[in-house]
C-alpha cells in the first residue's frame, strides 16, 4: 500500500481533517524505564490496550519484564481506518500483572497533530515519538496511508 503524500494544491479538497489519508498505522515500539516494584526476583507481564475514539479497544499479547529501570521491546502494531467521522484520540493504557492488575501508564495523543507534523516533513516513511507516563516512556512508531484498510 503506498503511504501519504501530502498534496500541496489548492483544488483538492481534503474529505477529512487527515486530507486524502485513509489509514493511520501505529506500531507500540517499546517501553524505557519501566518502573514497576519488583518482589522477589519474579517476572512481570506487561500488556497494553488501545483504542482510537470510542471504538474497540485493542489488547496486546503479554511482554515479560525482566527488572525494573529496563527496555520492553513490544513491536505491536494496529492500522485504524481513518474515515469521515473519525476525531482522532488515541488512547494507549500500559498494565503489568501480577496476581492484579496494576497500571503503569496511559497517554491520550492527539492524531490529528501527529498527522499534521508528519504532513509538513512530507514523509513517506515511519515517524517516531516517545510519550513519558509515569512509570516509564512509551516509544511509538507511525504513518499515515493512502490506500486500503
Amino acid at each position: 500500500m503506498p503511504n501519504y503524500k501530502a498534496k500541496k494544491t489548492a483544488n483538492s479538497a481534503p474529505s477529512t481533517k487527515f486530507g486524502d489519508a485513509k489509514r493511520f498505522d501505529l506500531t507500540l515500539v517499546s517501553v524505557e524505564n519501566l518502573q514497576y516494584e519488583q518482589k522477589s526476583g519474579r517476572h512481570i507481564k506487561v500488556y497494553a490496550k488501545v483504542q482510537l475514539d470510542d471504538g474497540a479497544v485493542t489488547k496486546t499479547g503479554r511482554y515479560m519484564a525482566d527488572e525494573p529501570n529496563s527496555t520492553l521491546n513490544l513491536n505491536f502494531s494496529v492500522q485504524y481506518p481513518i474515515r469521515v467521522n473519525t476525531r482522532g484520540k488515541l488512547v494507549v493504557r500500559l498494565y503489568y500483572k501480577r496476581t492484579l492488575r496494576h497500571t503503569l501508564g496511559e497517554v491520550t495523543i492527539d492524531v490529528t497533530s501527529l498527522f499534521d507534523g508528519w504532513r509538513e516533513r512530507n514523509s513517506d516513511q515511519n515517524t517516531t515519538m516517545s510519550f513519558q507516563l509515569p512509570k516509564g516512556k512509551l516509544n511509538i512508531a507511525y504513518c499515515f496511508a493512502s490506500g486500503g484498510n
